[in-house]
């Protein structure tokens, strides 16, 4: 009679896990029927504890495992329908009958296939294997066990939140020590190995069964059940699994932090047997929305991309372990050695290609450590490896200017109690309204107070700040640089949510970025974005930047950097672009960084 109970368990349980196009996510079983369940599993396999590990398939989507540091849930083979489910389609009765017969297994990909949009469309996908997932994206704590370090700009979130700030080649150099440090505990079965997932397994296993938005159907109201995302995070990842998990026990898929997935973009989506996506690119696939993100960007279907060499705040990834592992991890090991080849070439590639906004050297770090000062104003200053100055951490605020001000009170009001589209600025936002000459004499004036020499910085030590100066000749005037590909936050385009303050879809504009939200319609208070390497804020959008320089041989005008919360042009917020105009014009778009000379030239 047990036994009759345990099987009429396992297969009620196993029907829940399964039935995910109703969307009933498993919740906690009791312990009695926990403790049934692992006792039907052990006898599924033939075997108990001691033969857990050689058991290399699961029995059930969402079944449980531990190999060593990972929890896993099984996913298994299966077919499914990729994409977009609202892009109209369900209207076309011929159409909506073609994507049934194939979900019934009554046509395969040698008859043909359902019609495929772009980027978020659908296609048809048979996935032949199952594979295990990561019940939980990999920990801050995980990542420091098996690299030796943390690269998480969000430490403070703890241990147990996601990683982030790792690239795509890193993701995958993480999968490759994982596997060796389980293969020599024999934690993993033999053939298998761990890598990302392709983005067709990715998907599958999001959806887990479902046809809807989110794995747990259409209505974003729900979405702060399962996910952290940009209405509930407070602006920080948070520690895994506190949500709601999808119907095959995987926990953040929707949120927290973007994951990276094993394909090279391309616009259609990978249909077909087990796709992997198309064979080259320059782009990798990231998945499931992130903390900072509006609820539409969390979808099962929504996918982004950026370069293998780019990490950023709010990307992080998940394991699966599979018997493709080997093959992939041979393709990321030649992707390896090419971008290493070209990283001692040219040094300046490292710096251009690993979204300086966001990644810090620890050696750097360390060196610097003490060196940062503040001022009598506030103003923070942190060292210039390079140059022979310190740089202010900050945009020149409107509380430091009003002190000039009022030990001056001849200078130009137009600085005073900006206004725009209703917002007015407070003392921590950047002072705007000062041409070139106003800022010089700012320095002026502070040079004289503190006794040090305060001035704007020049053009080629702007460059060295945002991370281009190797790539550049000092000797050339600034408008004759050749110009970079880059920005100041990586190689994406459009920029990824959290870069800087631009013209995004929050001001209304009749021009915008298309596709990027940052939140503020006016100037941003200093320091409300991520600093780069160097510890610097802003250097993209926000106000644009004055310089020393002269923008030519004419001498007829002063240069600008940085951008502005007015740009939406690529080209305009490019790490190279300079705009140049007379010392005395003045617009709500202009403000200046101050920087301090004193230090020795450090080469580094």
């Amino acid at each position: 009679m047990k036994s009759l109970h345990l099987h009429l368990l396992l297969f009620a349980v196993s029907a829940t896990l399964c039935l995910a196009e109703e969307n009933r996510p498993i919740e906690h079983l009791s312990e009695a029927d926990r403790s049934s369940l692992a006792e039907v599993k052990n006898q599924a396999s033939g075997q108990g504890d001691e033969g857990k590990q050689a058991h290399a398939t699961g029995s059930w989507a969402g079944e449980e495992r531990e190999c060593g540091e990972m929890k896993l849930c099984w996913i298994p083979a299966g077919r499914f329908i990729m994409g977009s489910m609202n892009n109209g389609d369900d209207e076309d009765p011929a159409q909506r009958e073609l994507w049934e017969t194939f979900l019934r297994g009554e046509w395969d990909f040698t008859t043909g296939s359902p019609k495929r949009e772009d980027n978020e469309g659908r296609a048809a996908v048979e996935l032949s294997d199952g594979f295990w997932l990561g019940r939980y994206e990999v920990t801050q704590g995980q990542y420091q066990e098996i690299m030796g370090k943390n690269p998480s700009f969000f430490k403070q979130a703890g241990k147990t939140a996601p990683v982030e700030q790792v690239s795509w080649l890193d993701a995958m150099e993480f999968c490759r020590k994982l596997t060796e440090r389980q293969r020599e505990t024999g934690s993993i079965p033999e053939g298998w190995g761990y890598t990302l997932p392709t983005e067709a397994q990715w998907e599958y296993a999001c959806r887990a069964g479902s046809r809807t938005v989110y794995s747990f159907g259409d209505d974003p109201a729900r979405l702060g059940t399962y996910g952290w995302f940009k209405e509930n995070s407070n602006k920080t990842p948070h520690p895994v699994g506190q949500k709601k998990r999808n119907a095959w026990g995987l926990f953040d898929m929707h949120g927290n932090v973007w994951e990276w997935v094993l394909d090279h973009y391309g616009r259609r989506l990978p249909g077909g047997k087990d796709p992997e996506g198309p064979a080259t690119g320059e782009f990798r696939v990231y998945r499931g929305g992130g903390w900072v993100h509006s609820p539409h960007l969390c979808g099962s279907a929504y996918r982004y991309w950026s370069s293998p060499t780019s990490d950023i705040h709010y990307r992080g990834f998940r394991v699966a372990l599979s018997t493709g592992a080997a093959r992939h991890q041979e393709r990321y090991a030649a992707l390896r050695k090419i971008h290493e080849a070209q990283s001692q070439s040219d040094p300046a590639v490292g710096t251009l290609n690993a979204n300086p906004l966001f990644k810090a050297d620890a050696g750097d770090k360390m060196s610097l450590e003490g060196l940062r000062f503040t001022n009598s104003l506030g103003m923070k200053f942190v060292p210039m490896p390079g140059t022979s100055v310190y740089f202010c951490e900050h945009e020149t605020r409107v509380m430091d200017y009003a002190a000039f001000a009022t030990e001056n009170p001849q200078v130009n009001r137009m600085w005073k109690n900006v206004v725009r589209k209703g917002h007015r600025q407070t003392g921590e936002h950047p002072v705007v309204n000062i041409n070139w000459l106003e800022a010089k004499a700012f320095c002026a004036w502070l040079s004289q107070k503190e006794g040090k020499t305060y001035r704007l910085p020049t053009d080629h030590e702007w460059s060295i700040a945002v991370g281009i100066g190797a790539r550049e000749n000092p000797r050339v005037k600034p408008m004759k640089q050749k110009r970079s590909k880059n920005y100041p936050w990586g190689s994406d385009w459009p920029p990824p949510v959290g870069s800087g303050n631009f013209s995004g879809s929050e001001t209304g504009a009749r021009f915008s970025i298309e596709g990027y939200r940052d939140d503020y319609v006016a100037t941003a208070p200093v320091k409300s974005f991520p600093p780069n390497q160097h510890g610097l804020h802003d250097l993209s959008g926000n106000v644009s930047e004055w310089c020393e320089d002269w923008a030519s041989e004419k001498e007829k005008y002063r240069v600008m950097r940085g951008g502005s919360l007015s740009d939406y042009i690529d080209s305009s917020l490019r790490s190279s672009f300079r705009s140049g105009s007379t010392p005395s014009g003045r617009n709500s778009n202009r403000g200046f960084r101050c920087v301090v000379e004193g230090r020795e030239t450090n080469s580094k």
